[in-house]
């Protein structure tokens, strides 16, 4: 895969199907004791009242299970470039008040500077 052709990787990731395959063949045949996504939020401090920009977020899958864990009064926007992502995002994590799921491109992050506390960028494919 060309990953740095835009077309090319919008294709790939108009939707959570290849994403997901991946994720399983990942799991599968991985040698580390510990998952990615367990790594990850190993290293994350959240406080509360926090807000969180998730850029590149995928289908969300590595919130599922995870999202009770915000500290109290935070805020997660999940994002990704890909409209088919931001719905499984969205469905995803449907049930969690404090998680939104936002289309958006990261070369124009509708947000004023200095809107959250904590950006994530861990899953972005560059294009």
């Amino acid at each position: 895969m060309r990953m740095n052709d835009r077309q090319t990787v919008a294709r790939q990731y108009q939707d959570d199907g290849n994403l997901s395959k991946r994720i399983k063949l990942h799991a599968k045949h991985s040698t580390s004791p510990t998952a990615f996504a367990d790594w990850c939020f190993a290293q994350y401090s959240f406080s509360e009242n926090d807000r969180i920009l998730e850029l590149g977020c995928g289908n969300g899958a590595q919130w599922c299970g995870r999202a009770g864990n915000l500290p109290a009064g935070a805020m997660l926007v999940l994002s990704d470039l890909s409209a088919g992502m931001v719905e499984a995002a969205r469905q995803a994590n449907a049930g969690h008040p404090r998680i939104l799921a936002q289309q958006m491109d990261i070369q124009a992050i509708p947000y004023p500077a200095e809107s959250f506390d904590r950006v994530i960028a861990n899953h972005i494919s560059h294009g």
